[in-house]
């Protein structure tokens, strides 16, 4: 893609923005896994399953790039680290820190929807 058109720097930062996305549920999830004192819900995956309805070439290519750009700006929000920790006062100051440092590296894959395995 070009970098003319689509900055990777900048694309990275916006997308990045996305990160408010993240719950504040899925945050204490990851301090109970990370601490040791998980609840049968706490389940982590590292895939991320997006089928595509418009699985044309260039709108998958493209979609596949941008979302490589989100995935590289992604940093887990400061602001639901501390609301995590009012939650849940056993998450401690270092879980804090590593969730602080947390990256999304989800492995992805691209395709119709029907190439996808059900569950």
């Amino acid at each position: 893609m070009s970098e003319v058109l689509f900055p990777r720097a900048l694309c990275a930062a916006t997308l990045g923005e996305l990160a408010a996305w993240t719950s504040v549920a899925d945050l204490l999830a990851a301090a109970r896994i990370l601490e040791g004192r998980t609840l049968p819900e706490d389940q982590p995956s590292d895939t991320l399953c997006m089928p595509l309805e418009h699985d044309e070439g260039a709108f998958r290519d493209i979609f596949a790039i941008l979302l490589g750009y989100l995935i590289e700006g992604y940093s887990v929000p400061q602001q639901k680290i501390s609301v995590a920790r009012m939650l849940d006062r056993q998450v401690s100051p270092s879980t804090a820190a590593q969730l602080e440092a947390l990256r999304f590296k989800p492995t992805v894959r691209t395709g119709a929807s029907r190439s996808f395995p059900e569950g």
